[in-house]
């Protein structure tokens, strides 16, 4: 999103461990969310759920800008 602000991580606070894991998983090593659900041993609608709940915390209005946001704000490497 080039020319606007990065958005501030909400007042629900960081993420959790897990989520920092399964995030990484997609925006390092590029795995779909089914073998994300696999890679941590949860159900694929629970790695969807999940990234609606990062989406939230970040503000992020799509996957892409998730990963952005949160490589931005260090919250994953």
């Amino acid at each position: 999103p080039t020319g606007q602000p990065l958005r501030k991580v909400s007042s629900m606070g960081t993420l959790t461990p897990h989520e920092q894991r399964c995030l990484e998983l997609l925006a390092r090593e590029g795995k779909a969310p089914n073998e994300i659900a696999i890679a941590v041993n949860i159900s694929r609608g629970s790695v969807t759920s999940l990234f609606q709940r990062i989406r939230h915390k970040l503000r992020a209005d799509n996957t892409a800008q998730m990963v952005y946001i949160a490589l931005k704000k260090g919250l994953i490497e």
